[in-house]
Order: C-alpha cells, then sequence, then structure tokens
C-alpha cells in the first residue's frame, strides 16, 4: 500500500506578515495607478437604436422596448465616462504627490479601508495610538514635511437652523482661515451671519491592530463581529493631504513611516525611498 504523502503546511510568521502588510500598503499606488490608466471604451454599437430612441422619446414615446434598451446603454455609457473622469482625476493627484514628494508613497482612504479590512486593522488620529514608536520612527516622522497648501483640514461648519449638530468636511483652508489651536483645546470661531465655523488641521493618522488604540467612547463602524483574529503590531503613520478645487476636494494620504518587529532593519525603514 503506497502511503500518503504528507504535505508541509506553509506557516507565516509574524515578522513575515508584518512586511507583507507594509509591502501591501507601499506598493498600492502602483496598484491604483495602473487601474487608473485603464480607461473603458465609450463607443457603442447601438447608436442607431439610441437614435431611433430619441426620436421615439420627441413623439412622447418614451416606454417602447427601443427605448427602453437605448437608456440601458445610455445609462452603460455614462457609467463609464464617470469611471474614466474619476481614474483621470486618480492619475492627476497621483501624479502630483508623487512629484512633489517623490519620497513618500501615496495611497487613497479606499485603500487603506481595503487593506485594514483584509488585514484586520483599523486606523485613527494618533493621539488615540497607545503603542510605542521607535526611535528611528520618530525621527521619520519629525523629518516629514509638506506644504502647508497640501494639507488636508476639518472644517466644523454648525448651520443658524439646526445648533444641535455640526457638519464635518475636509478641504483645504485658506491661511486668514486657520486657527492655530485645534478646537478640543481652544475656540477660534469664524461667523457668517448666524453660522458658525471652525477649523483645525488634520492630525496624523495612524493604522494598526484595535488593541493598539484607546477606544474610550468610539466604535469601529463597518466591520462585524466575528471571532478575534491574531492582531499583528504594524502600525503604518499617515498623513492626510488634500488635491483639488473647493467643488471636487479629494482626501488621501501620503505615508509617513511604518514599523513592526522588524522596526530595526533600515531597510524596512527606507523602503519608501526605493
Amino acid at each position: 500500500m503506497i502511503g500518503r504523502r504528507k504535505t508541509r503546511k506553509f506557516v507565516q510568521t509574524t515578522q513575515e506578515l508584518v512586511a507583507e502588510i507594509h509591502e501591501t500598503f507601499f506598493t498600492e499606488v502602483d496598484r491604483l495607478l495602473a487601474d487608473a490608466k485603464n480607461e473603458g471604451e465609450t463607443t457603442t454599437d447601438q447608436q442607431d437604436k439610441i437614435d431611433k430612441a430619441e426620436r421615439l422619446r420627441r413623439l412622447g414615446f418614451t416606454n417602447t422596448k427601443t427605448a427602453s434598451q437605448a437608456r440601458t446603454e445610455e445609462a452603460r455609457i455614462q457609467a463609464i465616462i464617470v469611471e474614466n473622469r474619476e481614474k483621470k482625476e486618480l492619475r492627476e493627484m497621483i501624479n502630483y504627490f508623487s512629484m512633489k514628494y517623490p519620497f513618500y508613497k501615496f495611497i487613497t482612504e479606499e485603500s487603506v479601508l481595503k487593506i485594514c479590512q483584509k488585514y484586520n486593522l483599523i486606523y485613527g488620529e494618533v493621539e488615540r495610538y497607545l503603542g510605542e514608536v521607535p526611535d528611528k520612527n520618530l525621527e521619520a516622522i519629525e523629518k516629514f514635511k509638506i506644504e502647508e497648501s497640501d494639507m488636508a483640514f476639518i472644517e466644523r461648519h454648525q448651520r443658524s437652523w439646526d445648533r444641535g449638530s455640526w457638519k464635518k468636511t475636509f478641504m483645504r483652508v485658506d491661511k486668514w482661515k486657520v486657527s492655530q489651536y485645534n478646537w478640543k483645546e481652544k475656540r477660534d470661531d469664524i461667523r457668517s451671519g448666524d453660522d458658525k465655523y471652525e477649523y483645525a488641521r488634520c492630525s496624523l493618522e495612524i493604522a494598526a491592530p484595535q488593541s493598539d488604540f484607546n477606544m474610550n467612547n468610539m466604535e469601529v463602524k463597518d466591520f462585524k463581529i466575528v471571532e478575534k483574529k491574531k492582531e499583528i503590531p504594524d502600525p503604518v503613520v499617515l498623513q492626510p493631504v488634500v488635491y483639488g478645487d473647493t467643488w471636487n476636494m479629494k482626501k488621501a494620504y501620503l505615508i509617513v513611516t511604518a514599523w513592526g518587529d522588524e522596526a530595526s532593519d533600515p531597510d524596512v525603514l527606507n523602503h519608501i525611498m526605493n
């Protein structure tokens, strides 16, 4: 009888997993750019049907089979047009930050969320982080500088008729509007009629296991409560940035630094430089 061959199960070490997570963060911009270059085709082989449907609609025949089919095709094309426009904006944003800050990797907030979901992490402001910061990473954070015009700010806007709530918006703020204090420490208000505005520079944010955060009076949304997974010590520090004009403002991040069990390895600290 031929014996069964034992298969060796690959067991990933904590250090290997931390390195994989960091690699995922640092290379996400390459995946984003490759996807953003792949625009959809907006031409159609149903133009005759669309033209006929328009003629029918002008005469009031809005619910014919041809009109219905034309609407479906027009909606498909419009969705591709919108997606292509968003990809163009993403390419411009990536190129802007990559050219201006070549030593730091760009990443979108959607990608941060996706990676956190994949590796059972959460992200939030650094003031809630309870873990340690290695000396080399602290030095990297201290040296990290970007222009104020690229920094993301939060505008808190309270309408005169709704004093019970504040609306928060990520934005770029002109220097004359900017309070030098966080609103939690000092109120430096700007009023427009009876409306009230407050501004604060966005804090650094960090992605890490939930156990590394002070969760007092906080909750994690969009994650279902499931069996607790092994938590990996792999903090990634993120600088919020903003891009676009007043009516189309996009929030994203530059990766400041990251560390884990291998934090003493200079290759990890310098990964973003390569």
